[in-house]
């Protein structure tokens, strides 16, 4: 069985994870200039037994970030297109909130240590062969999360490990 985890957004990723848990492939968010490809990623998952997708929310104005109402609502489209690909492909689908998905896979993180950070490193952890990649913050963060949610769902899906 073969499972995703699709870390959403324009600089969103995906990760594949095999029965076992190892990483067989990983794809950024497939965009033909601005707008998602959603044949390219129904494509991608189309192999794939179960699937969990990260619930996210707009936070306009508020938040790390404070996104403008443009780019809030260019998110929630993309969203939607990532979501309305996965529903119709009729593939089992999960959508965790960060918080239950980060609960369950990157448990407590040593104080001072961001999210962020202990996703990385959890995931340099147990993808050795990827490693070298989650030494770059940015670039590795939304691959990190990627592979947490493949594995929330494998977790889900062959043992009901987890909700």
């Amino acid at each position: 069985m073969i499972f995703a985890g699709i870390d959403p957004g324009k600089k969103g990723h995906i990760a594949i994870v095999d029965a076992r848990g190892e990483c067989i492939s990983d794809h950024k968010m497939p965009f033909t200039g601005k707008d998602l490809n959603c044949a390219k990623l129904a494509s991608i998952l189309s192999d794939v037994d179960g699937i969990a997708l990260e619930r996210v929310w707009a936070m306009p104005g508020g938040g790390e970030r404070k996104p403008g109402a443009s780019s809030t609502f260019s998110f929630g489209l993309t969203y939607g297109a990532i979501w309305a690909t996965v529903t119709l492909t009729g593939i089992p689908l999960l959508n965790p909130t960060p918080q239950s998905w980060q609960k369950a896979i990157v448990g407590k993180r040593p104080k001072g240590q961001s999210t962020k950070e202990a996703s990385r490193f959890l995931a340099a952890e147990k993808h050795a062969k990827h490693a070298q990649r989650f030494r770059k913050v940015k670039a590795s963060a939304d691959f990190a999360d990627a592979l947490h949610l493949a594995e929330f769902a494998r977790l889900h899906f062959l043992q009901g490990a987890v909700e």
